[in-house]
């Protein structure tokens, strides 16, 4: 009798010992597995926030070094804006694997997913708008300033007797202007205009020259303008507000 129950006893230590190894075991590997799913939703945030800053890097760059290049305006490519595309393509890909692993895990990522990935669409586009606007606008020979510059060459080559202190100060005043993008050169070059206009009121050729010449200028002006004269006007203030916009939300996805 004695040895049954000495049994039983030992029998239900065993199998109480070995629920509890059982159930140790398992906690341990949930809480490893869970650990390591959040380490990976930590690496892909992590890759967000490296791709980020370079996505800013070739924005800059772009700015920089290639809106003052003829070989942006020549082959219409550009280094930095190809390496822009690939990163916003890159972080595509990890804001999807981001949302798919924190639906999965139950992680509390959704609200902030959704800003990176609303506000890197309007980032993206932005900057998209920028460099369409810097193909338009164009540079020495190329775009509005090329077709600006061409009109002023054919009056000084046409025209060899037209009064030369006012063409120096037409590009003086141009020059200027694409120097420093100050709106008070466009207010001279206005009241410049005037002031041709009416010495050569009687030469319709030279006349339709000088006003397709102003027309070019105010345009080049108007593109500026939409550009941006510094990053706190046109598109180049939009872009800078969705790019702050998207590193405060990948931030906030970080904290979490």
């Amino acid at each position: 009798m004695f040895q049954t129950s000495l049994k039983s006893n030992l029998l239900i230590s065993y199998l109480f010992f070995t629920f509890l190894l059982l159930f140790v075991g398992a906690s341990s590997y949930w809480y490893f597995v869970k650990l390591t799913e959040i380490q990976d939703v930590q690496k892909n945030i992590f890759k967000i926030i490296v791709n980020l800053s370079k996505l800013k890097e070739y924005e800059t760059n772009f700015y920089a070094n290639e809106t003052s290049e003829n070989n942006f305006y020549i082959s219409n490519n550009s280094k930095n804006i190809k390496l822009f595309n690939q990163s916003v393509e890159q972080m595509q890909s990890d804001i999807f694997n981001l949302q798919s692993k924190s639906k999965y895990h139950a992680i509390e990522t959704d609200n902030s997913i959704t800003k990176i990935q609303q506000n890197l669409e309007n980032y993206a586009s932005e900057f998209n708008k920028i460099t369409n606007l810097y193909r338009s606008r164009g540079f020495k020979d190329f775009g509005i300033e090329g077709e600006m510059r061409k009109k002023i060459h054919q009056i000084e080559k046409q025209f060899t007797s037209f009064n030369k202190v006012v063409l120096l100060t037409t590009r003086r005043i141009e020059k200027d202007y694409i120097i420093r993008k100050d709106y008070d050169y466009v207010r001279k070059m206005n009241e410049h205009k005037k002031i041709v206009l009416k010495m050569i009121v009687s030469n319709d050729s030279l006349k339709t020259l000088f006003n397709a010449y102003f027309e070019n200028f105010n345009l080049l002006v108007l593109t500026d303008s939409q550009i941006g004269f510094t990053n706190q006007n046109g598109h180049k203030k939009i872009v800078n507000t969705y790019f702050h916009q998207l590193s405060k939300a990948s931030t906030e996805t970080e904290e979490i």
